[in-house]
């Protein structure tokens, strides 16, 4: 996931994520300046277990817009436990702004997964040899699918829970 770098707040939002030990990495090549990666496992309660909360929390900065909105969330990881933006923030809107925009991301990981599928379910001829690499790569996909499908659906459901 990206932070891109025509975000006016770029520079502050790379400071606030690297002063409270969210890595970042460069990226120079493509239109997101800064990008940080995250492992999700298959999402099954109703509480989000298995939807890294530092996720939450990168998707919560960047969808701040004001410089205010930063050190609000600076200001209470250091009255709580130190931790980023790891709880929801006070507006609903903001929250939900934020979780929309990691389900839209989820949602594009979701259609490469089935395209990817899709590709590896051609028929090639002659290439038998190949068989069971291609039947691992869809078993993986596969897999990817169901926790990529897991987080979409827990998104969702927290999603319409703040707009109620």
């Amino acid at each position: 996931m990206g932070l891109p770098q025509y975000d006016p707040l770029f520079s502050n939002k790379v400071e606030l994520l690297h002063r409270h030990n969210m890595p970042t990495t460069s990226d120079t090549t493509g239109p997101d300046g800064a990008r940080s990666s995250f492992t999700i496992k298959s999402v099954r309660s109703t509480d989000g277990r298995g939807f890294p909360p530092a996720l939450r929390a990168f998707a919560r900065v960047l969808s701040a817009t004001t410089c205010q909105e930063l050190e609000n969330m600076a200001a209470e990881a250091v009255k709580r436990d130190g931790r980023l933006a790891r709880f929801p923030l006070g507006d609903k809107n903001k929250e939900a702004l934020s979780h929309r925009f990691l389900l839209s991301k989820i949602t594009d990981l979701i259609e490469d997964h089935v395209s990817a599928i899709s590709l590896l379910e051609t028929k090639c001829i002659g290439c038998y040899q190949f068989l069971h690499r291609r039947k691992l790569a869809k078993d993986l996909l596969n897999g990817e699918l169901r926790i990529l499908h897991s987080a979409a659906s827990w998104l969702t459901h927290y999603c319409s829970t703040l707009s109620a």
